[in-house]
């Protein structure tokens, strides 16, 4: 049963964009958390995360740099995707608890609103498993320990689970160390056949240590190194959710509801020694004579700090029903609506660079409401054609009490057309044309650009207008998916370093264009041998204006991996994976005339001993230690006097070098 309609339904009925990841082929793929069972089973792009969390940042539809904000990660139907510049904290969630994942491509605003613009990612949990216990443990390298367990009991007509997750390591490079913990449970019970209800409660902290960004002509000679000797930063984010979730079946309609709210908190410190790596902090750059400002005896300071913290809730509402067979036979209409706040307060300290010896003090305190209407029609007009329609609008509103005092509101609309027709019994082929959206968030609107009298402007919705076709054809021996795909978009939003006079803030672009195409193949050559591959090809490019022609940064015309699997035994089974990117422009070189970030192919082994209640998989990362990276920042000179000095003005994140893994599960 798949959920990707947002109610129950078989796989056979769901649209054929959509792609299922089984339980048994998430861990059979050795990966240890979901951003990497996205990356290795399903070949999406993903980017080492900012936070040095385990959250990858997953690039759909080559959105680059604002990528976590142009998907929709959701957890049995409620949305974990942030409402701020953030990647979803999908590390919180244990392997063993996953029943699979649904991976729907192209633009899904209409069933799920702000920043479905790229697809949908939805994690489905076990239910309804009868009595069944799940130890895992493992080791890796960079003095990893990984443990979970997931421990689920029958009780009459009702099913309760309990699973946790801990995770410890060193990280790759000098100064970079990973902590994360959560815990939750999972109660559902089936009242009388037709009616569910159920509540979902997690828990999680995350607390990291990061070295900071690299110049990036010291990647092949010392990887491993901080940004300068001494940098110091801090992190720990802790996040609370409770879901309530029910349904009920009445004849040909189905009503459905989630209820949710999530609280979070962040404090990060950091400190370094930025002589080096910014003008501004440089102390042969004396204060202007004659300055009140700046008096001549006041001391430059040549440390960086900043201490921050972040407290948000987020509450949502979901209410939604299912008719069958509506007006006509074989057409489902679904209606629902969808209302979501969230309040988050700021207060941070820290050292400006054109300031250095003074603390700055900056408060923000943003509520942000949306309110949506939704609703698609599907109709099976034949036993092989099938037509689905859809339409929503969604109102925000947006202000801000804190230092910087502003308001902003608007509305948007999403819309859908579908054909798919059924070829053969094994082939689907279909065409969509839709429109999509994205909405200026709680972080967007908090640094945007201003104009020639300095007065703020205000973002507005991000438009695309999206055109999907596509060919699935499924046999027991050969899978194929082949997707192309078209975005014309207006008023992306997104940060450019080249506005308020060189100093940088969140705009709306002048036109931007995407298009693709996705392919996922696996073929079983035989008994013993099997092979898949997954291929993404983006065009990412602004149509107009001041970039007009130019390659959106961070965004790799090809993505994708490559795998070989050879099945001993019953028992025992390796498998080869090749993941491979191509050369892009870093971030924030939206004039592409800087060195592109390289490339890559690294290679990964892995090696699963399955039995009937345990199983052992080992495998080995990066097996010939590449040293590469799949995130570079170019800071430009802003022409002001103040600026990162080269090489600390081109900087690369990089990845793991060679690395171990083995990880036991026992199910009793």
């Amino acid at each position: 049963m798949v959920y990707a309609s947002r109610f129950e339904e078989k796989a056979a009925d769901a649209l054929p964009q959509t792609s299922i990841v089984t339980a048994a082929a998430i861990l059979a793929s050795g990966a240890s958390n979901v951003s990497e069972v996205l990356s290795r089973v399903v070949g999406l792009p993903t980017t080492i995360n900012l936070d040095g969390s385990t959250n990858a940042v997953v690039d759909m539809r080559g959105y680059g740099d604002t990528a976590s904000n142009n998907m929709v990660v959701l957890l049995d139907g409620v949305r974990i995707s942030e409402n701020e510049q953030a990647a979803a904290k999908t590390s919180m969630i244990p392997l063993e608890i996953i029943d699979h994942i649904e991976v729907t491509y192209g633009g899904n605003s209409v069933l799920y609103g702000d920043g479905a613009t790229g697809g949908t990612i939805h994690i489905v949990t076990k239910k309804q498993v009868g009595d069944l216990s799940v130890l895992s443990g493992g080791l890796s390298s960079y003095s990893g320990v990984q443990t979970s367990l997931y421990q689920s009991k029958a009780l009459g007509t009702s099913q309760l689970s309990v699973f946790g997750r801990g995770l410890n390591s060193n990280g790759y490079r000098d100064g970079a160390t990973t902590k994360e913990r959560s815990f939750g449970m999972n109660w559902v019970t089936d009242m009388d056949g037709q009616s569910r209800v159920g509540v979902r409660m997690m828990t999680a902290q995350e607390k990291n240590t990061l070295p900071g960004p690299l110049p990036s002509i010291d990647l092949d000679s010392s990887p491993t190194n901080r940004q300068v000797p001494g940098y110091t930063y801090n992190s720990i984010s802790n996040t609370t959710t409770i879901a309530l979730f029910g349904s009920k079946k009445m004849g040909d309609a189905e009503f459905s509801l989630d209820v949710a709210r999530r609280e979070k908190s962040n404090d990060s410190r950091y400190r370094y020694n930025a002589e080096k790596v910014f003008t501004g902090y440089s102390p042969t750059l004396s204060p202007a004579p004659n300055d009140p400002w700046f008096p001549q005896s006041a001391p430059i300071n040549t440390f960086a700090f900043s201490e921050s913290g972040i407290k948000s809730n987020t509450q949502s509402f979901s209410p939604r029903l299912k008719v069958m067979d509506f007006a006509v036979a074989d057409n489902t209409l679904i209606v629902g609506v969808d209302k979501t706040s969230t309040g988050r307060y700021m207060n941070a300290v820290l050292t400006n660079a054109y300031t250095p010896d003074t603390l700055n003090t900056s408060v923000s305190q943003v509520n942000f409401s949306t309110q949506g209407f939704y609703l698609r029609d599907d109709w099976q007009l034949t036993n092989v054609d099938r037509v689905t329609m859809g339409y929503r609008t969604q109102h925000y509103s947006e202000s801000n009490a804190g230092t910087s005092q502003w308001e902003s509101s608007g509305t948007a609309s999403a819309n859908e057309i579908q054909y798919t027709r059924v070829l053969t019994p094994a082939l689907t082929a279909y065409l969509k044309s839709s429109q999509n959206f994205r909405l200026p968030n709680v972080d967007d609107n908090n640094s945007v650009n201003y104009d020639a009298n300095w007065n703020p402007i205000r973002l507005v919705p991000q438009i695309s207008r999206d055109t999907d076709a596509g060919l699935v054809y499924k046999t027991l021996q050969w899978q194929s998916e082949v997707r192309v795909f078209k975005s014309k978009i207006r008023n992306e939003i997104a940060y450019d370093p080249g506005a308020n006079q060189g100093y940088g803030g969140n705009i709306n672009y002048d036109p931007t264009l995407r298009e693709g195409v996705n392919l996922r193949q696996h073929v079983r050559l035989n008994r013993q041998w099997d092979a898949g591959l997954n291929l993404h090809y983006v065009k990412a490019v602004f149509t107009e204006s001041t970039y007009a022609n130019n390659q959106v940064p961070n965004t790799a015309r090809h993505t994708g991996n490559v795998q070989l699997g050879y099945q001993l035994s019953t028992a025992h089974r390796l498998t080869l994976t090749s993941r491979f990117a191509s050369d892009k422009f870093a971030s924030g070189d939206y004039l592409n005339q800087q060195a592109k970030v390289s490339g890559y192919v690294v290679h990964d082994l892995g090696y699963r001993y399955q039995q009937a209640t345990y199983s052992l998989t080992a495998t080995v990362s990066n097996l010939f230690n590449k040293q590469y990276t799949d995130l570079g920042i170019f800071k430009p000179n802003n022409g002001s006097g103040y600026y990162y000095i080269p090489p600390y003005n081109m900087t690369v994140y990089p990845n793991p070098g060679r690395s171990f893994g083995l990880m036991g599960r026992y199910n009793f």
